[in-house]
């Protein structure tokens, strides 16, 4: 059990064991594998979660938690809500340009130096 964490008191004979065996990723149902590629494809996780897919994968004897589905998906969305922000104050600003009224100057701004000579 060389590969176990010091404060194995806090933990259940099963993990201990499992770390000891090298299962040290435990996927987003629970399962525990040896390698993270295993564990980031579980098939159990089809059935078990709203993704139809693994979610997390945590190192169980470091704490870590490697790879996070639901945290990625709330990214994305904050990502989209601030892209079609963007864009519709774009759209707003297209949409006040049109409606102001059109001017002669707006098209060639030295109409208005040469009306100011004559």
């Amino acid at each position: 059990m060389t590969n176990a964490p010091a404060t194995t008191a806090a933990l259940s004979d099963y993990i201990v064991r499992a770390i000891a065996d090298g299962y040290v990723f435990e996927c987003s149902c629970g399962e525990l594998y040896n390698t993270f590629a295993l564990a980031k494809c579980c098939r159990k996780c089809r059935v078990y979660t709203k993704w139809e897919t693994c979610t997390r994968v945590v190192n169980i004897e470091t704490g870590e938690t490697l790879y996070d589905m639901d945290a990625q998906y709330e990214r994305w969305e904050q990502e989209r809500i601030q892209r079609e922000a963007a864009e519709q104050a774009a759209r707003d600003e297209q949409a006040r340009q049109a409606a102001a009224p059109f001017t002669m100057l707006d098209t060639c701004p030295a109409l208005a130096t040469i009306l100011e000579n004559k």
